[in-house]
């Protein structure tokens, strides 16, 4: 496949040089690529056949049989191979063409499974939804718990964007994001029902701000980091995760303290 023949899924005559060797680049590696594994292929074929006589069986003949197959390999793959360094090499265009795009619009990927997600979108909108449909569940373990409503919100916003089945790459649960052994502590058995999630959750960040004298900036970098770290530098850990997981927290709560407001000014 060539590099013009990508032109239907990414956009080669409108770019300059730069991209197109860039792409170019792009594709060598992909047929080197599938060069190895035809020789990968070969190998294991010819060791299932049993040995052959064509190299012989004295001092080299390893070698040249190595060669042989490396340079069969690299014929395949150059006329066309087996299909496999085209799919690749598509692929990863059309990725490589979206990626630009996005950077070029300012955009920003959500990776997932992250430790503590960050939600990308604007509190005002899908996110704030999203969690105000676990509303009468909030209100109760809030009220329970001595929390302020919107500081519940806030949390799992940052912690899962309302998703009740969010998994962090750490192992970390449901819409507060609980870590098996928290979980276990606080006698939750199962992490992914919003109910037990929610008051866990809060239980534990209640547990937090009791830890630190009513601190909520405290109470939120233990949450995130846990309560030793906080200890051990008696105040907000300098981890830039926490720092910043703190701050988007704080934003989150700010922000729909005033949609609660007029939510309930509305009802």
């Amino acid at each position: 496949m060539s590099i013009e023949s990508v032109q239907n899924t990414v956009d080669v005559k409108k770019t300059g040089g730069e991209k197109k060797e860039k792409l170019q680049r792009l594709q060598k590696a992909c047929r080197d690529f599938e060069s190895i594994f035809v020789a990968k292929v070969l190998d294991s074929m010819q060791k299932t056949v049993g040995e052959s006589e064509l190299f012989g069986k004295g001092f080299g003949s390893d070698i040249y049989k190595s060669l042989f197959q490396s340079k069969l390999a690299q014929q395949i793959s150059e006329q066309g191979g087996i299909g496999l360094g085209d799919a690749l090499f598509r692929d990863l265009a059309q990725r490589f063409e979206t990626g630009e795009e996005k950077q070029k619009n300012n955009f920003s990927i959500q990776m997932p499974g992250s430790i503590n997600k960050s939600p990308l979108q604007e509190p005002s909108g899908p996110v704030f939804n999203r969690v105000q449909k676990y509303h009468p569940i909030i209100q109760e373990a809030a009220a329970r718990y001595r929390l302020p409503l919107q500081l519940v919100y806030g949390v799992i916003a940052q912690e899962s964007a309302g998703n009740s089945r969010a998994v962090s790459g750490a192992g970390a649960k449901g819409l507060m994001q609980l870590m098996d052994e928290t979980a276990g502590d606080l006698g939750v058995k199962n992490s992914f029902d919003p109910y037990e999630n929610i008051h866990a959750g809060s239980r534990y960040l209640r547990q937090q701000l009791d830890r630190f004298n009513g601190n909520i900036e405290l109470a939120l970098a233990a949450y995130n980091a846990g309560p030793g770290n906080v200890e051990k530098y008696n105040g907000i850990p300098p981890f830039k995760e926490t720092r910043d997981y703190v701050k988007k927290v704080m934003t989150f709560t700010k922000k729909f303290s005033a949609l609660l407001k007029n939510d309930s000014e509305r009802k």
